[in-house]
């Protein structure tokens, strides 16, 4: 009997056409990720209040609580497979270009997000589980002056079913695969620079809400987009009062956090509309002054969203 290896796992999606509905076919896209991959259905067992059953205090059987198929995804802050994801979480972007392409992500959308099936597969038992129904509900990233930049999502889906076949056994790679590294991440106010940040992270939410009801069995009814949230935290030494000034002020700036490799190729997180909550310096030792800042975001009029994400690369489309 084989058992199943780390190295051997396989993560396939691809969009629904409809909530909850496996799109099967081919074309099913492989996609990379960082362990652990928490994705799958789990149901509790809850203990039972029952008495009587037995002739002394033994427990009764217990009860069955509802499925819940849900986890965190993370992924590599790459070129090309983000955008599958960034397009899960804001809808389709706005694309321009040819051969180069820009495409332009936007929260808030007031339509429903697209949903999509995807598949952990454990090819060497074989055992693949199949999510259906599944959407994208929030967004985590984070710059540091060392290490990899990654991205992690998570995710609520309608139901999970186990097989000993996958849904795609020739799934699409990306033709190429290139990420991003820290060393090419930039903090900017206002389109200027910020020197001395040391961390830097943004958070972003649907806030989606697993809909229940009376008839749909153990699986949730749909995957409903209620209010996003923005919000993230900066950390810098303190060389000059800029932001300082900007924390006791009452007006909002304009902040971002992006990686390029070259003009064609690089990922901007645009928060056009933050405010920074009042912040004292604190001297730990006898090295620098920190100063963190657990801002907010909201929607800018000019830009029509809270977050704006620009992806340029060589993809057609998302």
């Amino acid at each position: 009997m084989a058992t199943a290896r780390g190295a051997n796992t396989r993560l396939l999606a691809k969009e629904e056409l409809a909530y909850g509905a496996n799109p099967g076919g081919a074309d099913w896209r492989q996609f990379p990720f960082i362990p652990p991959l928490d994705l799958g259905g789990a149901q509790q067992l809850l203990e039972s209040p029952v008495i009587g059953i037995s002739a002394g205090r033994d427990p009764a059987d217990p009860f069955h609580d509802a499925v819940t198929v849900d986890g965190r995804l993370i992924v590599p802050l790459d070129l090309s497979d983000i955008g599958f994801w960034l397009d899960k979480l804001f809808g389709d972007p706005a694309t321009t270009g040819t051969t180069h392409y820009t495409h332009i992500f936007k929260s808030g959308s007031a339509t429903a997000l697209p949903s999509f099936s995807a598949e952990v597969g454990y090819p060497d038992v074989p055992s693949y589980v199949l999510m259906t129904g599944a959407k994208a509900g929030s967004l985590e990233v984070a710059a540091a002056p060392t290490g990899r930049p990654q991205a992690t999502i998570g995710i609520i889906a309608q139901d999970a079913a186990r097989s000993t076949a996958s849904v795609d056994s020739s799934p699409t790679l990306a033709a190429t695969y290139e990420q991003f590294n820290n060393f090419q991440a930039t903090v900017k106010r206002a389109g200027t620079a910020i020197g001395y940040v040391t961390a830097m992270s943004v958070s972003f939410t649907n806030n989606l809400e697993a809909v229940r009801d009376i008839g749909s069995g153990t699986t949730i009814k749909e995957a409903i987009e209620q209010d996003a949230q923005l919000s993230g935290s900066m950390t810098l030494r303190l060389s000059d009062d800029t932001l300082l000034d900007d924390s006791e002020g009452t007006a909002p700036i304009a902040l971002s956090l992006g990686w390029e490799i070259g003009a064609t190729k690089s990922i901007l997180f645009e928060m056009p509309r933050i405010f920074l909550p009042r912040r004292k310096a604190v001297a730990q030792g006898r090295a620098g002054v920190d100063v963190t800042f657990d801002w907010r975001g909201a929607y800018d009029q000019t830009e029509a969203c809270a977050l704006k994400v620009t992806l340029k690369n060589q993809t057609v489309s998302y």
